[in-house]
């Protein structure tokens, strides 16, 4: 059986100090043999007590004891016993015991001064080794302190030397530098994290374009040691990339073996307030584990790195908005001015300048108060008072500065109140925005909307004018006219045979003549009345069964001419009745009057265009040449002369029938191929309708 473990291995140093207690008790029984013939009985202990000083100095107290011990009793049973026990010289009784107590007690006291001797020396070379190691870690301790404070020496140096630098690029150089330096690198690389959670390479040393390019971009979950790095939040470092468990097996390896990387540290550059901005990686191309000291150097840098590029980006920042500010401080449309509590101009755009007449350097020398209107200068004070007890946190007025060369300018002014960190006011912001030409304008609008008044009522006047002299030619000339055509006629019918061929022709001159000038009555009192309260209120109104009583008003024309009138679905619509009726029936008597030889087609049809409804009449009559589409709308206006009936009133009155209901018309047509006239309404009138 074998044992092993802490306790055997005591057991053994300790068994071969007893056994070597005794093996010297026989090797000095051997020598005391030897030389019994020449020492006598009087010395028989000598060798014994060479052997037990040779025991104790080498093995200790204790084996020694046992040596004394077991010495004294061979000692005493070989040399000084007698001559029937001793195989050798034996010596009287008084003699022995003298040897034994002599030897044992000489030897004990030998022992114990040589023990004593030996624990001396030993703790004084304990103690001289303990001080030559403590020496060693003092020197150890101290080149590792020097060459901390080499580091840290060189850390202070690089943020002092970069505290005052601006270009980002040179400050990720240095830091790479200095990484590469301390941690005794080949290469290395900077790469910050952009906002879409992607590392790139801003800084670099020691690669080649084709590493540069594979590593261009590193995201979270690639087998590579920054994204790894990137995925926990804490530094990645692979002793030996062809034994590395986070490469094995990924495109990354070749990468780098190929490059001669061998070993790498990926170091995350956190803020103090634990953001991360990017990664500090350097390379070796031997396998190799940094040091402690190498570790702690590469935090302090990496946060070091962190905040000075925290820093270059918030300068960046402010930089960028204080250019932004000022280039909208200084090229804004209108004036923006910082005004001093008493009223001092202190900074301001070019756009003041324009809008008071002052130059920058005459105006720097004025107050507001200087160049407001005497009759608005008091009420822009109180305001600004208030604004800057906190009454009000701003205000706006439409006030009036006087310029340089004594002009005045109206202006629209918006004043808030800047304070410090406590809250004491340090000036005005005014926002002065020219409204000149507004102003200029209102008072034309105001004088315009004057005039307007005045032509309004002056129209109102003249339509009334205009309804009275309708209602009278239609009314009041329609007797004489009638008179006329009567007694025309009487005259004839009573002188029979005294008027020639050519006075009938008179006389039927005559009467047509009246006829027509009654028509032509009616139709201007039927024109005039569009557009005035029929009596009757507007309502959801089925343009099917309009269509079919504009039908039924023509109904000889149609069966005389054999017309034929088609629809579609028509929407409804909240219009008034009388008003579509007329509509229908005037295109539709159109569409019959100028018909061509074959019997008249008429369709109607609707549809909705976008925010419009669309209705069209379409006709396969005589057609209308395109030159004369707008003026068919204009009244009296006539294409046919007296060959086909008519007073030219149907078509404006139609038009101005849509118009009332904020619609339009027009025709599509050419000659002798037949009229489609459209008009389009507002899609709203056919939602209202729906919707009663």
């Amino acid at each position: 059986m074998k044992f092993t473990g802490p306790s055997t291995q005591k057991l053994q140093p300790l068994a071969l100090a007893y056994g070597m207690a005794v093996a010297a008790v026989i090797i000095a029984t051997l020598l005391r043999v030897a030389v019994a013939p020449l020492t006598g009985a009087a010395v028989p202990f000598l060798t014994y007590f060479v052997g037990s000083l040779f025991v104790v100095w080498y093995y200790g107290l204790g084996p020694a004891l046992l040596n004394i011990a077991i010495s004294a009793a061979v000692g005493a049973y070989l040399f000084i016993s007698s001559s029937t026990t001793s195989p050798f010289y034996g010596g009287p009784g008084s003699v022995a015991r003298v040897s034994v107590v002599g030897y044992v007690t000489a030897t004990l006291a030998a022992s114990f001064l040589v023990h004593i001797q030996r624990r001396t020396l030993e703790r004084v070379r304990h103690e001289m080794e303990q001080r030559k190691q403590a020496e060693r870690e003092l020197s150890r301790v101290q080149g590792q302190l020097k060459d901390e404070l080499s580091g840290m020496r060189r850390l202070h140096e690089l943020g002092t030397r970069l505290m005052q630098q601006t270009d980002l690029g040179v400050v990720l150089g240095e830091i790479l530098s200095t990484a590469e330096l301390i941690t005794g690198a080949d290469m290395g690389n900077i790469q910050l994290l952009g906002s879409d959670g992607v590392l790139r390479i801003e800084a670099q040393h020691g690669f080649s374009d084709q590493f540069l390019e594979f590593f261009s971009a590193v995201k979270e979950g690639e087998n590579s040691a920054c994204a790894t790095a990137l995925s926990r939040r804490e530094r990645v470092v692979i002793e030996d990339v062809a034994r590395s468990e986070i490469l094995a097996g990924s495109p990354v390896l070749p990468v780098l073996l190929a490059e001669g990387t061998h070993a790498v540290q990926c170091t995350p550059m956190s803020t103090r307030t634990g953001d991360l901005v990017g990664m500090l990686s350097t390379h070796y191309r031997e396998p190799r584990r940094l040091t402690e000291r190498d570790l702690r150097l590469l935090d302090l840098l990496a946060r070091q790195a962190a905040d000075l590029i925290e820093k270059l980006r918030a300068e960046d920042a402010l930089r960028e908005s204080e250019e932004r500010y000022r280039a909208t401080f200084d090229n804004a449309a209108v004036g923006i001015a910082h005004v001093a509590l008493d009223g001092r101009w202190v900074r301001f755009n070019d756009a003041t300048c324009t809008i008071t007449g002052y130059s920058r350097e005459e105006l720097i020398h004025k107050t507001f108060g200087d160049i407001t209107h005497p009759d608005d200068l008091e009420a822009d004070w109180i305001l600004a008072r208030r604004v800057a007890a906190g009454e009000v946190p701003t205000y706006s007025l439409e006030k009036r500065y006087i310029r340089k060369d004594g002009s005045v300018v109206w202006v629209n002014l918006t004043v808030s109140l800047v304070r410090d960190a406590s809250g004491a006011p340090l000036h005005y912001v005014s926002v002065i925005e020219d409204i000149n030409a507004r102003k200029l304008a209102e008072e034309g609008l105001r004088i315009h909307g004057e005039q307007l008044h005045l032509a309004n009522t002056a129209l109102a006047r003249s339509n009334d004018d205009l309804q009275r002299f309708a209602f009278a030619a239609s009314h009041d000339l329609q007797e004489p006219l009638r008179m006329i055509s009567v007694y025309s006629q009487l005259l004839v019918k009573s002188y029979p045979g005294q008027f020639d061929e050519r006075a009938g022709m008179y006389v039927a001159n005559i009467v047509d003549g009246t006829t027509r000038m009654r028509e032509l009555l009616e139709d201007l009192l039927a024109y005039t009345q569009v557009g005035v309260d029929p009596g009757e209120p507007a309502e959801v109104i089925d343009l099917k069964t309009v269509l079919e009583d504009a039908e039924a008003n023509l109904m000889a024309s149609i069966e005389e001419t054999g017309a034929s009138i088609t629809s579609d679905e028509l929407p409804p619509l909240y219009a008034h009745r009388s008003d579509f009726t007329s509509l229908f029936q005037n295109l539709i008597g159109n569409a019959i009057k100028y018909r061509s030889e074959q019997p008249p087609r008429i369709h109607v049809s609707a549809q909705k265009i976008e925010d419009e409804w669309h209705f069209s009449i379409a006709d396969n009559g005589i057609g209308i040449d395109p030159e004369y589409h707008q003026q068919i709308f204009e009244v009296f206006k006539r294409l046919h002369g007296r060959t086909i009936p008519g007073t030219g009133i149907g078509l404006p009155i139609c038009k101005r029938v849509i118009e009332r209901y904020g619609g339009r018309m027009w025709v599509a047509s050419r000659e002798g191929q037949g009229a489609t006239f459209y008009f389009a309404l507002p899609a709203v009138a056919v939602q209202a309708a729906a919707t009663v």
